[in-house]
């Protein structure tokens, strides 16, 4: 068993192996009873889909979003009866089509859902290259998809998506790296059925200016303001000195530029790391603090030194836990603020203190097996 996810009215929405949807009625985490159940068709077999690994399933008021491995994106209405809607990744000639991306949904002011986003890489061979590494030719797309299992619009980009396009309103936050232009993160602002608008490409303004980006972290502050949070890290995957954690805020021009150009954002190095970071950072609900996972088995947590709209350019961290074992699982830690939740390589799962990053326990697995997911915290009333 993979993911819960709980919701309210006592609905707990589970995926289990890879290839099977299970839609239980549970109350306080009592024995669920399972209402329905969905296999993906030609799943079990050699070529046969399946649900893509370490995305929850993502679930609100009317749908159930899940994604598969090659690309499709499958959505299961909640109302009793209502039939399935599969919305198919568009096949590129020559190139094999394949998902690395959860479902990240656009709300409206009233909650409404507006639309879902993900994406899908595309990799092909290319004959005329000199070079073994750009020897496969990655591009990404990003695809929107309305409430009725249509196609909203759909982006491409040159190299690989980082994690999950992650959407606001109507804002979708996308982050891209190649090698020869390193990490960008693109703002596009949703025009419905036609093409997004690229308000504006964010790159670093100081070097190093060709180092990947890894997968965003999107705050909403109290004041609906969007904070992006987001690491660096090397294109061969080994670790390198001075890694920074990166926070993207609007600025002061904002709204008089309506959120295009440049100068409609702030970007500043939050955090200076001298681990390559794995994790994308997760954040305090209140924007106080945020906590990276790294290469070397580490994790680290900037809270006092962190400061979110100050002068301050990559603050040290306030405390690191280099964890025993081997290099630290890349699934995503989730935090309450008070605990950090993550696991290892080893199969145990460690909950550390959020503020001094002293370990409070850990949980030993099988020993056969590795964890898949993200550890999930689920409030239990009462």
């Amino acid at each position: 068993m993979r993911n819960p996810l709980l919701l309210k009215e006592g609905k707990l929405f589970i995926t289990i192996a890879l290839v099977l949807v299970q839609f239980l009625n549970a109350e306080y985490l009592d024995e669920p009873v399972a209402l329905w159940s969905y296999q993906l068709p030609g799943s079990g077999t050699l070529a046969g889909p399946g649900l893509r690994k370490e995305n929850a399933v993502v679930a609100t008021e009317e749908h159930l979003f899940v994604t598969t491995d090659v690309g499709d994106l499958y959505m299961f209405p909640l109302a009793e009866g209502a039939k399935e809607k599969l919305v198919k990744a568009p096949n590129i000639f020559g190139a094999s089509t394949e998902c690395h991306s959860g479902v990240s949904i656009s709300y409206g002011n009233n909650g409404e859902v507006n639309f879902a986003v993900y994406a899908v890489q595309y990799s092909s061979v290319s004959l005329e290259s000199e070079s073994k590494d750009d020897f496969v030719e990655k591009t990404s797309r990003v695809i929107a998809v309305n409430v009725d299992g249509t196609i909203r619009w759909t982006r491409d980009f040159s190299g690989s998506v980082a994690g999950t396009p992650v959407a606001s309103k109507n804002v979708v936050y996308v982050s891209v790296s190649n090698k020869s232009e390193g990490g960008k993160v693109f703002i596009l602002h949703d025009k419905e059925s036609s093409l997004p608008t690229v308000a504006a490409e964010i790159s670093p303004d100081r070097p190093p200016t060709r180092r990947a980006f890894g997968a965003l972290t999107l705050q909403t502050s109290s004041t609906g303001k969007d904070y992006l949070f987001w690491g660096d890290s090397s294109f061969d995957g080994l670790p390198e000195d001075d890694h920074f954690i990166y926070t993207l805020y609007p600025s002061s021009d904002f709204e008089a530029n309506q959120g295009i150009g440049l100068e409609s954002y702030t970007l500043k190095r939050s955090g200076s790391w001298n681990r390559m970071p794995i994790t994308k950072p997760v954040v305090a609900n209140d924007l106080s603090a945020f906590w990276v996972g790294g290469s070397g088995s580490s994790v680290s947590g900037w809270l006092d030194n962190f400061q979110l709209e100050d002068s301050n350019d990559a603050a040290d961290f306030d405390w690191q836990n280099l964890m025993t074992g081997p290099e630290m699982n890349s699934r995503q830690p989730t935090s309450d603020n008070e605990f950090i939740f993550l696991t290892d390589n080893k199969v145990r799962l460690y909950c550390l203190r959020a503020k001094t990053g002293d370990i409070v326990w850990f949980s030993d697995g099988d020993g056969e097996s590795g964890y898949m997911v993200q550890p999930r915290l689920n409030e239990r009333p009462g």
